[in-house]
Parts: C-alpha cells; sequence; structure tokens
C-alpha cells in the first residue's frame, strides 16, 4: 500500500515537472517569435528606425538573452540533485542573467528618458535620436561592468565521497573573519559581496524607478497643461484628447509595474 502511494507521488511529481519544462519550452519560442517580429518590424516597416523603436528592439534583445541562457538552465539545475552542468555554466549562468536583467531594466529607463526628451523638449528630440546607437553601445558596456564580477566570483565547486561526487554552484567571494566577544565564537562575513549586491539592488530597481517615475509623471503634467495657440475645430480638441488620455494610462500602467 505504501509503495503504492509512494509511486502515485513519484509519477505526480514526474508529471509535474514535465508540464513546467513543457511550458518554459512553450514560453522560450514564444519571445524567440516575438523579437524576431519586433526586428522585422522596425527594419521593413517605412518610418519604423526611430530611436524609440530601436530601444524597443534592444529591450527585446535584452530579454530574450534572459530566456536562451538562464530559464534552460535553471531547470536542469531543478530536475537533478546536483550541478550538473560544469564549471563553465556556472559562471556562465549567473553572469548572463545579471547582463541581460541590467540592460533590460537600463533600456526601459532610458525609453522613460527618450519619451521625456521628445515630448517635454520637442526641439532637442532629433538630437536625442542621433544618439541612439551610442546609448545602446552604453547600456551594454555599463551591464558587462555590473555583471563582470561574477566571472571572478562564481565558481563549481565539489566534493568527492566514497561513492558519490557532491557537485554545486556557488559565490566564492573574499570572506573576513572575526571573534564575538560575548560568545568567544568564530564569525564571517563578506562585505564586498554584500557591497556588489546592494549595488545591483540599486542598479536594478530604484535608480531605474526613479527615473521612470519621474519621467512620466512629468510627461502627463506636460500633455495635460499643453495648449495650441489660436483657435481649433472639434475635431482638433477630441484628438487631443484622447491623445491625453492615451499617453496618461501608458505612464500610469507602467508606473503600476515599477
Amino acid at each position: 500500500m505504501e509503495r503504492e502511494k509512494t509511486k502515485t507521488i513519484a509519477e505526480e511529481i514526474s508529471n509535474k515537472e514535465n508540464a513546467n519544462g513543457r511550458q518554459r519550452g512553450i514560453r522560450k519560442v514564444v519571445v524567440v517569435v516575438v523579437v524576431v517580429v519586433v526586428v522585422v518590424v522596425v527594419v521593413t516597416v517605412r518610418g519604423g528606425a526611430t530611436a524609440t523603436n530601436f530601444y524597443i528592439v534592444n529591450l527585446a534583445v535584452a530579454d530574450c538573452l534572459v530566456v536562451l541562457t538562464c530559464s534552460w538552465t535553471h531547470l536542469v539545475d531543478d530536475l537533478t540533485p546536483f550541478w550538473v552542468l560544469g564549471s563553465f555554466f556556472c559562471t556562465f549562468n549567473t553572469f548572463s542573467q545579471v547582463l541581460s536583467l541590467v540592460a533590460s531594466i537600463s533600456t526601459l529607463a532610458v525609453i522613460a528618458g527618450d519619451r521625456f526628451f521628445g515630448i517635454v523638449f520637442a526641439m532637442k528630440a532629433h538630437f536625442v535620436e542621433r544618439r541612439a546607437s551610442w546609448t545602446i553601445a552604453l547600456i551594454w558596456v555599463f551591464s558587462l561592468a555590473v555583471a563582470s564580477p561574477l566571472l571572478f566570483f562564481r565558481r563549481y565547486q565539489e566534493e568527492h565521497w566514497r561513492n558519490l561526487v557532491e557537485s554545486w554552484c556557488d559565490d566564492v567571494w573574499p570572506v573576513e573573519f572575526w571573534v564575538d566577544e560575548e560568545t568567544g565564537e568564530q564569525m564571517a562575513h563578506s562585505p564586498l559581496r554584500r557591497l556588489y549586491y546592494m549595488t545591483v539592488c540599486v542598479v536594478l530597481f530604484f535608480i531605474p524607478c526613479l527615473i521612470m517615475t519621474i519621467a512620466y509623471a512629468v510627461i502627463i503634467v506636460t500633455v495635460w497643461s499643453a495648449k495650441v495657440p489660436g483657435e481649433r475645430i472639434s475635431k482638433d480638441i477630441k484628438s487631443q484628447i484622447r491623445l491625453r488620455k492615451r499617453v496618461s494610462d501608458l505612464s500610469l500602467i507602467l508606473i503600476g509595474f515599477l
């Protein structure tokens, strides 16, 4: 009876893992298709080669890298008791994940800045647009700088037992030891690791959220307070009202996701 129950539980777990694997595979295919469609639209559609569209392509590429380089390694790690992908993927997996995430979040912040200049400082929009390629290059250089420490402080490790080789992937940041005066126990901590992950948290969350919140808040105020001089017909007024509502709704949705 117990053996049948254990077998049933094992089958349920196996079916659930297979279902999760299929779902991740479907997500990969969908992401790749979306990225291809975005690139094709920007390249082929007349007037599609704008700064904002280039940023959207860059965002799509960054998100695609996350799916192609990270999700399958997490799936393998979940399905195996130890790390079986070796030293290269141990280092590259975390590095590429942070690289892609920083590039993705930075691109979102740049898109907010691009819309800010395009609406608030419309006269300077063409100057900013000519700098799109340089901006995208700087995004990836910055992302490489943020993710590069993981190439040195992420290591594949093994522990050999009599009939088993235990392997895992973990951080190996420099550790400082000190003795607790009250208990006399030796304690360990890694200030460099704490500093790095605090920096990544600020770069990935606080600064981009602040930039996007301020940019879209100013855009909403600017769009709603803008007035066109002279007399306008009813159609123009209705068109501007629809535009204001659309921009405001989009901005509020983006701020809500933050």
